[in-house]
């Protein structure tokens, strides 16, 4: 609750000389209300001298931690009010037309913390939730609602379940439960809580279970289908026998990192990242050694994978551990060079992984900082939006994508990083120097190693070639073969584009980033805003030199379509 509302209420006047007087007097406000017309107050309130007879005021000690209050009312100004509160929400004060101040209580953002968990058993399927603010509603199917979150007599078949909670706005949950025939194989029991591992696709993972030697243990690997979706299919199957070491150890990196995809960046402002990132479980079981069906299951925790990795001699060691022994906040997912030179709207995002702790609102602050004028420093425009991660399990190991803005006229530089709810900066601070665009500026994009998207600005002269080779097949002769058909004809066809793209001039520290862009699985040019596949032809780049002297890139690429399908693209 964000105000407890109440202790005492004091009435006195003094206007004629009279005797202080007092009543008591409780007062309860309802902190769901938008105007409570209350002020906050730093000093305590003293008790004044009560006439003989009358009962002696109660405790005026505040609980530690909360504050006190005055209720504004009347034209006097004299009627007080003392509750306590701890200090959610926040208080304006106004003056009406006869310059009387008028305070007002402005009920603190309610947020949506409702957790949904669902599964069937036989016929019947049993939702609970947790973090409800108000009365909850469970509804099947999209069903008719009601208080109770058991369904009997459900049909097999996939369901969905819907939790409904009016304390915040807009709050529901939906969970899909599927019912299996009768004599069906049970499906696993999803771990719950939040994921408790974090790992990189790119990097051995391992799952060891132990066994006694020679027995033979089966291996199921779940993963989620969707993220967040809370359902999860099993994409693995796989036995082996116990060693002499009583243990036996099944390695899913070579799964897992098969299901996930390159991450499409979109303009439409920051979002959570869907197709390279799961969360994922394993169960085990002995096989009996006569009928070879499984004994009693055990279950993982969930862990969460995405699509990338780290450098080999960091591969043994926790992502987020690194950055807290060098003292340091999670940095975005890119090795480009910070302070980076960008152009007046060129397509640029940031990547960031949610550590363990993040809160479930974050906020992505952008600041503006327009070009100096006349000597004197441009001013610098503040603006953020607010993300909210309370969906499926919570921030833990969410993957944002984050365009970076840089069309604002007049631009000289953009700096982007995240704040918890709180205002306390989490992440590292990214810095843009904003550059003008000449007619050979073209952006290419790329993902990183580590599950981001890069941006390669090119400034060089691009030089384009077709090269085309056919089979030729001589025409069968016949008395009415027009003469203009020829006597031999195009068989086949083969066409390659070879197009020469430079760089430009880039310092060694750009060069050792180009790695990425060699490396790199997917790559896209930006033309006329559209995203084109593009595929490199050649890709050796000499990235690192004894010398510091700028240098540039040449790559020769062409477009990842059937030549005749794009003869009219850059």
């Amino acid at each position: 609750m964000s105000v407890i509302v109440l202790l005492t209420a004091y009435t006195f006047a003094d206007f004629d000389g009279t005797t202080d007087v007092y009543d008591v007097l409780q007062v309860t406000f309802d902190t769901a209300r938008a105007n409570q017309g209350l002020e906050p107050r730093e000093e305590s309130v003293a008790p004044f001298n009560q006439p003989s007879g009358q009962p002696q005021p109660g405790d005026y000690a505040m609980p530690a931690g909360q504050q006190l209050h005055q209720l504004c009312g009347g034209a006097s100004g004299y009627d007080l009010i003392t509750y306590f509160t701890d200090g959610a929400g926040s208080y304006t004060t106004t003056v009406d037309a006869n310059n009387v101040p008028l305070c007002s209580y402005v009920a603190p953002a309610v947020v949506c913390t409702l957790l949904l968990s669902a599964a069937a058993a036989g016929s019947t399927i049993t939702a609970t939730v947790t973090g409800a603010k108000g009365n909850v509603l469970f509804s099947l199917d999209g069903g008719t609602p009601q208080a109770s979150g058991v369904f009997e007599d459900v049909l097999p078949g996939s369901h969905q379940v819907r939790a409904d909670d009016d304390g915040a706005p807009n709050c529901f949950r939906t969970k899909a439960v599927t019912v299996l025939p009768p004599g069906a194989e049970e499906p696993p029991v999803i771990p719950a809580g939040l994921p408790a591992a974090f790992h990189f696709s790119l990097h051995p993972i391992w799952h060891t279970a132990a066994a006694p030697m020679g027995a033979e243990v089966v291996l199921e690997l779940w993963v989620e289908d969707q993220p967040d979706s809370e359902t999860f299919s099993r994409v693995l199957t796989e036995r082996k026998l116990a060693g002499v070491s009583s243990t036996v150890t099944f390695r899913l990196d070579l799964v897992l990192r098969r299901l996930l995809r390159a991450h499409v960046p979109e303009p439409a402002g920051p979002m959570l990242c869907s197709a390279n990132r799961r969360n994922f479980f394993v169960r085990t079981a002995r096989l009996n050694d006569v009928t070879k069906q499984p004994g009693a299951w055990s279950t993982s925790s969930l862990r969460t994978v995405v699509r990338g990795g780290l450098p080999v001699p960091y591969q043994g060691e926790s992502y987020f551990g690194i950055w807290a022994q060098r003292q340091q906040l999670p940095p975005f997912l890119t090795w480009q060079p910070r302070r980076k030179r960008i152009t007046s709207g060129q397509p640029e995002w940031l990547a960031w992984l949610c550590p363990p702790g993040t809160s479930n609102t974050v906020r992505v602050k952008t600041r503006y900082t327009l070009a100096a004028v006349g000597g004197s420093p441009g001013p610098a425009i503040t603006q953020e939006v607010v993300m909210d991660l309370s969906g499926g399990r919570g921030s833990r190991y969410k993957l944002l994508s984050i365009p970076v803005d840089s069309s604002v006229a007049g631009l000289a530089s953009v700096q982007v990083w995240l704040t918890d709810d709180a205002g306390e900066t989490i992440s590292e601070v990214f810095d843009y120097v904003v550059v003008p665009a000449t007619e050979r500026t073209r952006y290419f994009l790329f993902t990183n190693s580590l599950g981001g998207t890069d941006t390669l600005r090119t400034e060089g002269r691009r030089e384009g070639a077709l090269d085309t080779r056919e089979e030729l097949a001589e025409r069968i002769v016949t008395p009415d073969r027009p003469a203009v058909l020829g006597s031999t004809y195009v068989l086949s066809q083969e066409a390659t584009r070879k197009i020469k793209q430079p760089t430009g001039w880039l310092t060694t520290e750009q060069l050792d980033w180009l790695q990425e862009l060699v490396l790199a699985r997917e790559r896209w040019e930006v033309a006329a805003g559209r995203l084109l596949p593009v595929l490199l032809t050649k890709k050796t780049l000499t990235y690192a030199q004894d010398d510091s002297a700028l240098r540039g890139y040449t790559f020769e690429f062409e477009y990842a379509f059937e030549p005749t399908a794009y003869a009219n693209l850059p």
